[in-house]
């Protein structure tokens, strides 16, 4: 008994034994059996939804990093090589570094660290005008990026594309006045516009933008439309500086194939006419436009059409009153018949009628001597009637050299920048608009060094290079006046007797004599002996 006894004392002891020895060796970790390093885990998701239109569709996608490790070199690749050809790949106004190629778009992106994530909105699918709805293919999104051991990490995504049908909406618009028969001050013009769906679907709620040159404007101010650009203020009578542009929403409904007019096919009736101001510059062509687009079709509630029928606004009834109705858009005489020479925006002409204007120069006199550095001050005023534009030249008197100043251009005959120059030519590069405008006038001053005694063919001369013609050519130029300290002008003739030895000499004789005077009668008298 006592023998076995020990023998199993002796096993439970090395059993225990070998146990701790193997939990030791456990604990201590062996070359292979290290622990692996952290690394980032990318995620992608996309944030919108891919229905894409002719006007195009923003895509959205959230790019995270779920891992425990920052990832570096992140880019974001859009591959679109599997979407059908009537879609159009692009980049968003907020893509930044991005580079596109063919259907393939490459951006790169900072380093997203563990638990970080980001929205981009990088690019813009849209389909073709005309194109058929339904599947549009699929894009293939790739979010990769770079572990701290350079190990690679990526996170792939494919998004189905659906065209969706929508009108295709052109314009068309003719022109107002023509090179025979100018249009002018005072007189008003209708638009005379035509809308075509080419569209596969209905188009309603359109949005309209009509764009004006300054010098004209719009005569109807409807509360459903807003009117912008031009200057702010009121211009004199007759005088039109805005607003320029105008955007309303016109609430017609216009099916597919066909087109409707904004004006009425006989007289100057019209949902629109333009008004021409007295500082139209011409004879010229003015540039206007006209651009449309609707909103994707969509089915707009039972409610919405009875609050709109029950409330019609006063475009709605405007257009309402215009003689005739949408048409087919099918031959020459229902309109534009030639579908691929149109587009949504379209541009006409104003053709104005031969318009002045009176620019007038000023400077002020000056003062200073041979060394010094004097600035002339002037002022150039279009007073009008017409907006225009102009430039000046000016010429340094004899004795002086001009300075580099505001508005003039200080370089030499290699187009160099020069420190001085005997003539110098300026401008502001802008319009120039009528004294009405309350900006037509420029104030400037021109720098002079005055080398020796100033002469007197210095002078500003104002060249107009509008369309309008120039009235009063007399105001045009003034002459730069320097003065010499003391009142004398330069290049001046000095009247009366110069101070010198001379006259010296001629005071002196004269006071001489006043002294003999005045003892000749101080004498005493001189008895006479008869």
């Amino acid at each position: 008994m006592h023998l076995a006894t020990g023998h199993a004392r002796n096993r439970v002891a090395a059993v225990t034994a070998a146990t701790v020895a193997g939990l030791a060796l456990a604990a201590i970790p062996g070359p292979g059996y290290a622990a692996a390093s952290p690394q980032p885990a990318l995620s992608l998701t996309a944030v919108t939804t891919a229905t894409i239109d002719t006007l195009g569709t923003p895509l959205g996608f959230q790019l995270a990093n779920r891992g425990e490790a920052p990832a570096t070199e992140v880019t974001v690749t859009y591959d679109g090589s599997r979407l059908t050809d009537d879609v159009v790949i692009s980049l968003a106004d907020t893509a930044t570094g991005c580079q596109l190629a063919e259907k393939v778009v490459t951006c790169p992106h900072a380093d997203l660290a563990p638990g970080q994530d980001d929205t981009v909105e990088s690019i813009v699918l849209a389909s073709r005008p005309n194109a058929a709805p339904g599947d549009a293919g699929d894009l293939t999104v790739v979010l990769a990026g770079t572990g701290p051991d350079g190990t690679a990490t990526s996170s792939r995504l494919s998004v189905e594309v659906t065209k969706r049908p929508d009108p295709d909406l052109a314009v068309s618009v003719e022109d107002l006045g023509s090179t025979e028969e100018p249009v002018g001050s005072g007189e008003t013009h209708p638009v005379r516009a035509t809308i075509i769906n080419r569209g596969r679907t209905e188009a309603r709620d359109i949005r309209l933008t009509l764009t004006l040159p300054l010098g004209s404007t719009f005569v109807e101010r409807y509360e459903e439309c807003d009117y912008t650009g031009g200057r702010s203020g009121t211009p004199p009578d007759g005088y039109v500086y805005g607003p320029t542009t105008m955007r309303c929403v016109l609430p017609v409904s216009l099916p597919p194939g066909y087109l409707v007019r904004l004006f009425a096919p006989q007289g100057d009736e019209a949902l629109f006419h333009v008004a021409v101001g007295a500082n139209l510059p011409g004879p010229q062509r003015h540039t206007a436009s006209v651009e449309v687009d609707a909103p994707a079709a969509a089915e707009p509630s039972d409610a919405a059409r009875s609050t709109a029928a029950a409330e019609p606004s006063p475009l709605a009834e405007r257009i309402a009153a215009l003689p005739g109705d949408v048409e087919p858009w099918a031959t020459p005489r229902s309109g534009p018949a030639d579908g691929a020479e149109l587009a949504t925006r379209a541009e006409f002409a104003i053709w104005s009628k031969p318009n002045t204007h009176d620019f007038a120069v000023e400077a002020g006199a000056v003062t200073g001597a041979v060394g010094d550095t004097v600035e002339v001050a002037y002022t150039i005023t279009n007073r009008g009637p017409s907006d225009g534009a102009a430039t000046w030249r000016i010429v340094a008197p004899r004795g002086t050299v001009l300075l580099p100043s505001e508005w003039c251009s200080f370089t030499d005959e290699q187009g160099k920048p020069a420190a001085e120059l005997t003539s110098v030519d300026c401008g502001t590069g802008q319009p120039w608009l009528a004294e009405a405008s309350g900006a037509g006038t420029v104030s400037a001053t021109i720098r002079l060094r005055i080398t020796s005694t100033p002469g007197t063919n210095g002078s500003i001369t104002v060249r107009p290079t509008g369309a309008s013609t120039e009235k009063d050519e007399a105001n045009n130029t003034v002459k730069i006046v320097i003065n010499e300290p003391g009142g004398g002008g330069g290049e001046l003739p000095i009247t009366g007797a110069r101070p010198g030895p001379t006259s010296g000499i001629g005071l002196t004789t004269v006071a001489l004599g006043v002294l003999l005077l005045l003892l000749a009668r101080r004498r005493p008298g001189t008895a006479v002996e008869e």
